[in-house]
């Protein structure tokens, strides 16, 4: 009985260091993890502790066994695996409506945190937006700036929600292709908010917006 206690300690011990190299980013989403021989010889653990703590990451979705080529990271957190799983279900008007409320907050917190350097970077993103020539540029640079914005906050936990959002996101800014013109109007407005520190106007330029958004996906039965 106190071995099996033992290991499964051990096997838990494991499972938070290969959690760690994940989350830290020193194991990238894509990236193959070390040989189960090298794994078992750095941590001088036994190969069934190694893989109970391999098979319990593959279980939350951090990592992907392939037979005959190795482990593989498939994502840097469970929150990662949960919200894509969620979102992947819902609609995108559910999608505007968690945005919203997201946003709203990053807004806020981004007015207040900013730095003057991020600044910059807002109003750099911001020309990208301006310049873009087709519709793959301009959703590029437009996912930069609110990425950027949600770093400002300084939030982790919001950026990275946020960060998870980020491919359903890219969907709803194809479709709302037609409203490109407006959006960049309510964008600059949004930077130069966020650059003189005005909460309430930064988060009224998020509420039309989204409200530009949700009344078309509404329309078009998105």
């Amino acid at each position: 009985m106190n071995q099996k206690i033992e290991r499964t300690t051990l096997s838990k011990q494991v499972y938070k260091w290969l959690e760690e190299k994940i989350r830290c980013g020193e194991w990238q989403v894509g990236d193959k993890i070390p040989s189960e021989k090298q794994l078992m010889e750095d941590l001088e653990i036994g190969r069934n502790t190694l893989r109970e703590a391999v098979q319990a990451l593959s279980q939350v979705g951090l990592l992907e066994v392939r037979q005959g080529h190795g482990t593989f990271v498939v994502a840097d957190s469970s929150l990662h695996v949960v919200l894509q799983e969620r979102v992947s279900h819902s609609s995108l008007l559910e999608i505007f409506e968690v945005r919203h409320a997201l946003e709203g907050e990053i807004v806020a917190l981004a007015c207040m945190r900013r730095t003057d350097e991020e600044l910059g970077m807002l109003f750099s993103l911001v020309k990208k937006c301006q310049e873009a020539t087709d519709m793959d540029s301009f959703v590029e640079a437009d996912m930069a700036l609110h990425h950027q914005i949600a770093l400002c906050s300084k939030n982790t936990l919001l950026a990275d929600m946020y960060a998870h959002l980020f491919d359903k996101i890219q969907m709803s800014i194809m479709h709302s292709a037609l409203l490109n013109e407006d959006r960049l109007t309510s964008h600059v407005a949004l930077i130069d908010a966020i650059s003189k520190k005005d909460v309430k106007k930064a988060q009224h330029e998020v509420d039309l917006y989204i409200s530009l958004y949700k009344n078309r996906i509404s329309n078009k039965g998105f």
